[in-house]
This record gives C-alpha cells, sequence and structure tokens, in this order.
C-alpha cells in the first residue's frame, strides 16, 4: 500500500498535465500559454 504523501504526489503530477502545466517545473507549457494567447511570455521565460 502506497503512503499517502506518495498519492498526493501522483495525483498534483497529473493535475499539472491536465491543466498543460509542466510537474517539474510547477510553470505552463508553451503549447498552454499559446492556447492562451501568451506565446510571447513563453519566449520572454525560455519555456522549451
Amino acid at each position: 500500500m502506497k503512503k499517502e504523501g506518495e498519492i498526493g504526489w501522483v495525483m498534483l503530477i497529473e493535475y499539472y498535465q491536465l491543466r498543460g502545466w509542466n510537474p517539474e517545473t510547477g510553470y505552463p507549457t508553451r503549447k498552454k500559454l499559446e492556447e492562451l494567447g501568451l506565446g510571447f511570455a513563453a519566449d520572454r521565460l525560455n519555456v522549451p
């Protein structure tokens, strides 16, 4: 049986992925920023 903390991290990673955010950095992905009309922000933040 997994510890509660492990389950929480798995849920957080899945949440980020569903929302278009990078779970490793906590930042939105370039694709998500462009969907929101914020491609310029991705360029300024050097989002891959």
